[in-house]
């Protein structure tokens, strides 16, 4: 059998760049699940527009990209860029995160009235009550708070939170903040006089380890993290 084929694309300052891919290892490099490999790309060519048959220059090429060398320009548009997927592809995505997002409110959550975990199945029946979208590129982490949100008001569950204190450098506070406020609550923040800030954040305690791991690897040693 053929293997299937989609495009990949990135919008730059020069405009839209794309690259055709094999959907399957694409995704797969995509997810982090396997290296790249330059047989991910069955034609070694970037365009402007493949459907036109549009190439792109060799002088937008390295202006944009600093190179020409097509395996490299395409690795990185299928890690940056947009992958188109198929239907079906983006349907079975978007189911396994929706079942991994349930799995997690299932492990962080109680039934407030009995005090017991509540069934990942019932989470799910919930899930689908309510108008909620699921981002099949998003980790469920970055989900979480905005699906609890979401299902409480015909699902009552009780969270038991963690207080972490997050302390961003001047250059991170931006980006630092913008993922705190996906990853959990913001109950305080402190704005230093070097332009450090300091954020208390409220978390689901079980995940706390695991928010302050992705913290560490998105900012490095300049982000400093305590519990209290």
């Amino acid at each position: 059998m053929p293997q299937k084929t989609t495009s990949a694309r990135i919008n730059t300052r020069r405009g839209k760049f794309e690259v055709i891919v094999v959907e399957d290892a694409a995704l797969s490099f995509r997810n982090g699940k396997s290296p790249w490999k330059n047989e991910i790309m069955p034609i070694d060519q970037i365009f402007k527009d493949y459907k036109k048959g549009l190439r792109a220059s060799a002088n937008e090429l390295k202006e944009v990209f600093g190179t020409t060398n097509p395996y490299e320009i395409g690795k990185r548009i299928v890690a940056e860029g947009e992958l188109l997927l198929s239907v079906e592809t983006l349907r079975r995505l978007i189911d396994e995160r929706r079942k991994q997002i349930a799995s997690l409110v299932s492990k962080v959550s109680l039934d407030p009235s009995s005090g017991m975990p509540i069934p990942q199945l019932r989470i799910e029946q919930a899930m689908a009550q309510v108008p909620i979208s699921i981002e099949p590129f998003k980790d469920a982490e970055e989900q979480l708070k905005r699906v609890l949100s979401a299902i409480r008001p015909i699902l009552p569950l009780k969270v038991k939170e963690s207080i972490m204190e997050v302390q961003f450098a001047p250059r991170d506070v931006q980006a630092g903040l913008k993922a705190l406020e996906e990853l959990g609550e913001i109950r305080k923040r402190v704005d230093g006089k070097d332009g450090e800030v300091t954020v208390s954040l409220a978390v689901p305690e079980l995940l706390r380890s695991r928010i302050a791991e992705r913290l560490s690897k998105k900012f490095g040693a300049a982000v400093k993290i305590t519990y209290k």
